[in-house]
């Protein structure tokens, strides 16, 4: 092989290295943006074991909730968290929601927040203005299908809808964790803070298409875009 030939060939090496790392750093990054669900599952497995037999009224409850206010930007002491006039007007459902999606890697693409109506108005906005940078887009729960990832909202006041949500009209949510068939339909298993003072599970109940059975009993569904 003449020197020429050899050059030519270390050229080539080179260049085919340099492509294969850009390749490998565009995956990377577009994985990145992306919320496993395996991850989703670890994290309900490890909340549920960590809760099973516990209260917020109990120490390790409260040692629990100072770690999820505080991803919310709240500090409270434990004894705070202990105390029933506390409890009474602190609520942590959608605490624990914006603890559990920073923990699955929400970044700053999720609002998260003491009250579900900031995030779920933020999706209506980021919908409305087709915002590519935030995780998930609200939807009319008639509308839309149920997938792994989602967020469901309930109605807890029939007064309340998505064109009042925004103004911190109360409602409550979840996450969906898991869809399993259920006789005509299916089932999506969804988890939640503050549920008899403790993380719990649900179930929602789906149609054949994997749309919510009863829309009119929910508030949103929010769609998750980076699953």
């Amino acid at each position: 092989m003449t020197k020429k030939e050899k050059q030519i060939l270390w050229t080539s090496m080179a260049i085919s290295v340099f492509i294969g790392v850009v390749i490998l750093t565009i995956i990377l990054v577009k994985k990145r943006g992306k919320l496993s669900k395996k991850k989703l599952s670890e994290l309900v497995k490890e909340d549920l074991d960590y809760w099973n037999g516990v209260k917020e009224t109990d120490r390790k409850g409260a040692e629990k909730l100072q770690e999820y206010w505080s991803n919310v930007g709240l500090n409270y002491s434990v004894d705070q968290l202990m105390s029933s006039s506390f409890q009474s007007q602190h609520f942590w459902s959608a605490v624990y929601i914006s603890s559990l999606l920073k923990r699955w890697g929400a970044g700053n693409k999720f609002k998260y927040s003491a009250r579900h109506s900031d995030y779920i108005c933020e999706g209506l906005n980021a919908r409305k203005n087709n915002d590519k940078s935030k995780i998930f887009w609200s939807y009319d729960p008639a509308d839309v299908t149920v997938s792994v990832g989602d967020i469901i909202g309930v109605k807890r006041e029939s007064w309340v809808n998505l064109d009042n949500i925004c103004s911190g009209a109360p409602t409550h949510t979840d996450v969906v964790y898991k869809i399993v068939k259920s006789g005509d339909g299916y089932s999506a298993l969804v988890i939640g803070g503050n549920l008899s003072n403790t993380v719990d599970v649900k179930k929602v109940t789906l149609d054949k298409d994997k749309k919510i059975a009863d829309p009119d009993s929910y508030l949103v569904v929010m769609k998750n875009r980076a699953i």
